[in-house]
């Protein structure tokens, strides 16, 4: 776990920001200096140094980085600080210099960097010694000479680029919302300028890949290719003609058997036909004797029973619960959840395998929380370890809702959630449709 500086919540690994406050978690670069090349005596930023350089253009090319703006701690504080920092950041670059190389500080920096295994790169702003107590273990390491500033700014980025891969080759995706009844999300890959669609549905404990294809690319891929030269080896016309009638028997053929099974299935927009059991998965609402009387479903949308993780969703534009439940249900508000939080007892336990939280009204009724996890992209994380529940609600920065997260063995919170990142949903009972 990694613990938000900013605001205490401890997060799971794996993410760059906080789930709570959206603080930064983990950083590209944590930059290892002396103030005294970046201030002078009355605290103002010095005119023409190094240091803002670098952090400007770190800043412009995409770069995190972690650097003591303020200079505000001291003592035991700064050394919990710093270790956190360095520990979450991916690349240590020690700014060398007379003033750095004679700080007790930044000696302790770079042997913690040693001890955590980060990789150093050492900026030399003039050619004074390392400091002997960390010289033989840096000494060998090859560094960047600041003789000629834009020489020395391109090999810095190129050498923190190397050590960054994503950086070089990032994937961007961006999940497309979630249609009524949907059991899923589709994303879109975008990895240098070539873009795949994937439909993906989260059934029965796992995440499968329905669909795939390219889009909005400038080349064929592979696949079409193919058929485009196999079509063109194809130089006997009477071969073409037994392709496309056997091309039409699957057509009909396939077309017959919709007809035979027709009201069977139930058509989706994203997965095609899809079998739903309304009776495996139909909510019941419990009164847990809340203030503002709501009652919450026995379960989680899409799941069989009470102890079912049920299905991951992306942050719908359109209400999950009503489209999986009917008008009478709705994904809950975050008021609903502070409410839920703190006028239940919370019991952490395991119920048919899977663990969560087993919630106690103050009427004695029980709902239980199963720790679903989450997924991103066709992989499912920290299930029986973490619960991720979406509310309403969309968070002040659009590319976050607000949701319900809570650690095994400790204290649930009301954060911010990716929207792209799967969550559960967990429905609450609607008086007002119940009326009508």
């Amino acid at each position: 776990m990694i613990k938000c500086s900013n605001c205490g919540w401890n997060n799971p690994e794996g993410i760059r920001r906080c789930e709570n406050c959206n603080a930064p978690l983990t950083f590209d670069v944590f930059i290892s200096y002396s103030r005294k090349d970046y201030v002078d005596d009355a605290g103002n930023v010095l005119d023409n140094n190094m240091l803002s350089k670098i952090k400007d253009t770190l800043k412009a090319n995409g770069i995190s980085y972690w650097f003591d703006e303020e200079g505000i701690y001291s003592g035991d504080e700064f050394a919990s600080v710093l270790t956190n920092a360095i520990r979450n950041s991916r690349i240590f670059l020690f700014i060398s210099s007379d003033n750095s190389n004679q700080s007790k500080w930044t000696s302790n920096e770079i042997s913690t960097a040693l001890e955590f295994g980060k990789t150093i790169i050492p900026f030399r702003l003039d050619n004074s010694p390392y400091n002997d107590s960390v010289m033989m273990k840096i000494v060998s390491f090859d560094y960047i000479e600041c003789k000629d500033e834009e020489k020395a700014m391109n090999k810095l980025l190129r050498a923190v680029k190397h050590h960054l891969p994503s950086s070089i080759c990032q994937q961007k995706k961006s999940i497309i919302d979630v249609p009524d009844g949907a059991k899923g999300a589709t994303v879109i890959f975008d990895v240098e300028g070539k873009r795949t669609e994937k439909v993906i549905s989260y059934e029965d404990g796992e995440t499968r890949i329905l669909h795939e294809r390219e889009t909005g690319s400038d080349h064929r891929s592979d696949h079409d290719s193919t058929k485009v030269d196999s079509f063109k080896s194809l130089k006997n016309r009477k071969a073409l003609w037994v392709i496309i009638m056997a091309m039409l028997f699957v057509v009909i053929g396939g077309g017959l058997m919709a007809f035979c099974h027709e009201g069977k299935t139930e058509d989706n927009p994203l997965t095609g036909t899809m079998t739903k059991d309304n009776n495996n998965l139909e909510c019941q609402p419990v009164d847990l004797g809340l203030t503002s009387g709501t009652m919450w479903a026995d379960r989680n949308v899409g799941a069989a029973t009470a102890s079912d993780f049920g299905n991951l969703y992306s942050w719908p534009k359109h209400d999950v619960a009503v489209a999986e439940l009917g008008g009478e249900w709705s994904m809950p508000s975050e008021e609903q959840f502070k409410e839920l939080l703190s006028e239940c007892k919370w019991h952490w336990k395991k119920v048919d395998g899977h663990n969560g939280y087993e919630i106690e009204g103050k009427n004695g009724n029980r709902i239980f929380l199963p720790a679903s996890g989450w997924n991103r992209g066709t992989v499912v994380e920290y299930q029986n370890q973490y619960g991720y529940y979406w509310t309403s609600e969309r968070s002040i920065n659009t590319r976050f809702a607000r949701s319900l997260q809570f650690p095994k063995n400790g204290k649930g919170i009301v954060g911010n959630g990716d929207l792209h990142v799967g969550r559960s949903v967990r429905a609450v009972f609607v008086y007002e449709a119940v009326a009508e």
